[in-house]
C-alpha cells in the first residue's frame, strides 16, 4: 500500500492538503492469522459462482 505522504491527488495538485497529515501516529497492522492462499480450483469456483465474470 502506498505511504499517505506519497498521495497522488497531493502531487498532482487535485487535493490543496494531504488528509492523512495529522495521522502519523497510526498504525495499522495485518492479522497474519487471517492470512491464506486460495487454491486454484477454489479460485476458479468462486469465479464461477459471480454473475458476469468474463
Amino acid at each position: 500500500m502506498a505511504e499517505p505522504s506519497n498521495c497522488f491527488a497531493l502531487r498532482k495538485r487535485i487535493i490543496a492538503e494531504n488528509p492523512f497529515a495529522d495521522m502519523r501516529d497510526c498504525l495499522v497492522k495485518a492479522n497474519k492469522s487471517r492470512e491464506f492462499f486460495l487454491s486454484r480450483a477454489d479460485a476458479e469456483k468462486v469465479l464461477a459462482a459471480c454473475p458476469g465474470n468474463e
